[in-house]
């Protein structure tokens, strides 16, 4: 029988960590609606699981607004913002992906 090989680990060279978030997983749905008739929208996600499941209101430190609304083909299963250099201050694309099916939209005068 042959040794299985040997995997010497070695440091990231591509992942930075550029913000830390508390986790709000597993998020079931989320909803950004202005119930509360406030000065901008409240992000209200259902979290966790069984006896773990809570209610979380999210309100903005600076005022929400929408900047584009596309329609989806189904419910997102990951969303993450890209920038086009290490460097930039801003992000340039959001990735979304679904089952089956992954759309990169570039964030520009439109989205």
């Amino acid at each position: 029988r042959d040794a299985a090989p040997e995997i010497t680990l070695r440091p990231l060279r591509n992942l930075f960590l550029t913000q830390s978030l508390e986790s709000h997983a597993p998020i079931t749905t989320m909803r950004v609606s202005n119930m509360l008739a406030e000065e901008s929208p409240q992000i209200y996600a259902l979290c966790g699981q069984g006896v773990n499941s809570h209610l979380k209101v999210m309100r903005a430190g600076i005022s929400v607004t929408t900047l584009a609304e596309n329609q989806l083909p189904g419910t997102a299963t990951g969303v993450w913002t890209l920038k086009q250099r290490r460097d930039d201050d801003f992000e340039l694309f959001i990735l979304v992906s679904f089952d089956g099916k992954t759309m990169l939209f570039r964030v520009d005068e439109t989205v």
